[in-house]
Formats: C-alpha cells, structure tokens, sequence
C-alpha cells in the first residue's frame, strides 16, 4: 500500500526547514520537494506560493508572532505559525482552512500552542494590520534596517517606500515562443504581450508541456536589449 503524498502544506514546510538549516536557494528547494513528491501543477504553485510569501515576509512575520506570544519558541513552532499568518494576512486564504491545515502540520505537543496563537491572531487582524502601516520600514517589508537606511539617504522616505513595496511584490512570470519549434495552439494561460511578438504573461497555470517540447521557454522581456 503506497503512502499519500505530502499536502502542499507539508512540502511548503519541509521547504521552509530546508532553507532555515542550509544555504540553498529557495527555489531550488521547491523544485526539488515538488519533484520528489510529484505534486500535481495547482499544488506546485500552492507550495510557491506559500515558501515565498514567508520568506519575503519573514520579519514582519516574527514581529506579528512576538506579539502574541511572549517568550522564545522552537524553530519548528516559529515555522509553522509563519506558515499559518501568512496564509491568513498575505495570501487570503479562508480562515478555517488556513488554522485547521496549520494546526494539522504540528506535533501533538505543539498542536495546542499553535492553534492558540493562530485563533488569538484572527481576533486581532484589524489590529495586526492597522499596526503594519506604523511599523519601521525594514519590520513592514522585511528588508534589512541598514539597507533601509541607506536607501532613504540617497532617495527620501517615500520613494524608498515605493522602492521596497516593489521590491516585495510577486515578480511576474513571462514566456517567449521558440520560432524554431513553433506551438500548435497557444494555450489559454497565455497572453500575448502588446509590442513584443512571441512574447506572452502567464495569467495561470505554467504551460509545462510546451516548455518541455521546447516550444516555449521563460524569459523575462526585458533581455530583448540586452
């Protein structure tokens, strides 16, 4: 009998511990725990989502956590409760979803403690979000102090707000159409970009069998100077 895979949870937290231990880069610890578990597409972006919305977030995570609960906390206590507020302030998952299937990754012992703080943090979102605005630049984007400092040096507080907004934003993915190996349809997630032929914004799910024929492969536009 062949054991169920990972949930997409799960594997976005074996990322996490991966990370936190080693030097790898993120993405390739996604690659390679989507891959190892052969999560469908929807769970890989899930798994992305989620490993990323942590890790550019992380500071602002850790302040939110040391609010509601004083004292120090385990690595894998402090990853799990990252994984749960993001999903519930960033990423607007359903509540109850986003408690139940982070209180299901602790162990027994954390079960409790986890699910406390997550329930305490709901009761507190209106506050927890007001707060964000009023925070320090590096806390409210997770963005090094020093580097936050310099920018505003060189640049003034607004633009480097504006700078860092960006800088925290999800990058957008775009493809290029390999005329070599041209595709036989153009498949629904694509949107063909305005002034630059061959050149479409992935608006869902990455075409992977196209980028596996070779017909398609990621770019960003922007190398068209290069």
């Amino acid at each position: 009998m062949k054991n169920n895979p990972p949930s997409p949870r799960q594997t976005a937290l074996n990322c996490l511990r991966s990370w936190h231990a080693g030097r790898s880069f993120a993405e390739t610890l996604v690659d390679r725990e989507c891959s190892r578990t052969a999560l469908p597409p929807a769970d890989r972006h899930l798994v992305q989502a989620l490993v990323f919305s942590v890790l550019r977030n992380q500071t602002w995570l850790d302040h939110v956590i040391g609010t509601l609960r004083k004292g120090r906390l385990d690595v894998e206590a402090r990853l799990i409760l990252q994984l749960g507020l993001s999903q519930l302030f960033l990423l607007g998952m359903a509540d109850h979803a986003a408690v139940y299937e982070t209180v299901n990754l602790a162990s027994v012992r954390l079960r409790g403690l986890v699910n406390a703080i997550l329930r305490n943090a709901l009761r507190q979102e209106k506050t927890i979000l007001e707060e964000r605005e009023k925070l320090p630049l590096s806390i409210h984007y997770s963005t090094p102090a020093w580097l936050v400092r310099r920018w505003t040096e060189q640049m003034g507080p607004q633009m480097t707000r504006d700078l860092l907004r960006w800088n925290n934003t999800t990058p957008h993915l775009y493809v290029r159409a390999n005329p070599l190996m041209p595709m036989k349809n153009i498949p629904a997630s694509l949107a063909p970009l305005d002034r630059a032929p061959g050149w479409f914004s992935v608006e869902g799910l990455l075409p992977l069998e196209e980028i596996k024929t070779g017909s398609l492969y990621v770019a960003d536009p922007s190398t068209r100077y290069s």
